[in-house]
């Protein structure tokens, strides 16, 4: 699902900048590894958020192995709240 999404965001829109990501409500971390699989090159570091500090884990764990050269920031929900 987050694949179709990110594709047709893909070939709507563009950036010319590089920028952060955060992933609010993050859970496995798929929305992002989507989008990564468009935009890593313009990505400077991705914060993830997630309410489930085990979510929050597996997400910056998944990403790591996907975009090791990409920095990950995890930050808990109550600290964002």
């Amino acid at each position: 699902k987050w694949d179709g999404v990110v594709s047709d965001f893909s070939h709507n829109y563009s950036f010319k900048e590089s920028f952060d990501v955060i992933d609010w409500g993050c859970g496995t971390g798929a929305a992002s590894i989507s989008f990564l699989k468009s935009f890593s090159n313009q990505v400077n570091q991705i914060t993830l958020f997630d309410r489930c500090s085990k979510a929050t884990a597996f997400a910056s764990q998944a990403l790591q192995d996907a975009h090791p050269n990409i920095p990950i920031q995890c930050i808990p929900m109550e600290a964002a709240i």
